[in-house]
Order: C-alpha cells, then structure tokens, then sequence
C-alpha cells in the first residue's frame, strides 16, 4: 500500500498578498462602478451587489487553496480522491487491470482531453491516465511521484494468475 498528499503550493512567496490586494482592488473598482450604475439609473439595489461578489470571489480563492489530492493504491486497486478540507470525494477508483494508456501528459500537445486533471499548476511530472470503467472510457491527469509511478506500471504489468478449480 501506498498513499500521498498533494497539496497547493504557491508559486511565490508573496502570493497571498497580491491575491488579497487584487481583490481588494477588484472590489473597489467594482463598488465605484456600482456606485456608478446606482447614480446614473437611479437603482439603489445596485449598491448592495459589490458584498456578494466579494464574498463569492473569497469562496472561490480560499477552496483553491485548501484543495488537496490523495493518491492510493492498495494490491491492484489504484484511488484518487479529492479533498476540501473535511470532505472528501472519490475521483477514480479503479484497477490498474483496466488501465488503457499511461504516459506524460504534456500540456501544450494533449493526446486526450482528460475528465479530471488533479494536479496544481505548480504540479510537475504530470501524467496522463486513461481507463475505461463499466464500457466507458475516462480519462484524468495527475502527478504521481517516481514511487506511485513504480508501482502503478508494475500492477498494470502484472499477469492474472490462473486460480485452480
């Protein structure tokens, strides 16, 4: 078994700053504007829209950050779940019998247009996974380390023993 966390990591050291000065800034040219609109159409409903928008744009920025993936395989059984925080959400689970392709995904020539892509864009070693569950073919990229990497190849390989009967 193995298991890992991937987790945001910013680019910058001072990338949260400039996030909050930029919405700061967006939320001050979109009060001004609102203001604006408030003035010349006579709409005083429109002086309550910046509050919302800020707090729909906070919402939004915060669950970027506290996203996180959780890549585990177990015997033949590889699992990618995503977490926000508390909650968790299974991506895939799926065995790595039913693995069609694995290869690097390369991101200014995709082969194929992936369903899910669980990486960050400081993600590097991205991978192109496609399998096909219950008929359908899916397809997701994510960025393993060189062991999950090791491991997944090795059970994709791996012939199916002949049971006795």
């Amino acid at each position: 078994m193995l298991k890992e966390i991937e987790r945001y990591v910013p680019k910058h050291k001072f990338s949260l700053i400039l996030e909050i000065i930029g919405i700061v800034f967006f939320i001050l040219s979109f009060s001004w504007l609102c203001s604006a609109f408030r003035i010349i159409f006579d709409a005083p409903f429109i002086g309550y829209l910046p509050f919302p928008v800020a707090i729909v744009l906070v919402v939004y920025i915060y669950q970027k950050r506290i996203v996180e993936y959780r890549y585990t395989i177990v015997n033949d059984i590889l699992k990618i779940e995503k977490i926000y925080g508390k909650r968790e959400s299974v991506i895939a689970n799926l065995s790595t019998k039913s693995i069609d392709i694995y290869t690097a995904y390369d991101k200014k020539n995709p082969q194929v247009k992936p369903r899910y892509k669980c990486i960050f864009s400081s993600s590097t070693n991205l991978t192109l996974l496609v399998y096909t569950q219950n008929g359908k073919q899916e397809a997701f990229v994510f960025s393993p380390s060189d062991r999950m990497n090791e491991l997944i190849i090795e059970r994709m390989n791996e012939k199916e023993e002949p049971t006795a009967e």
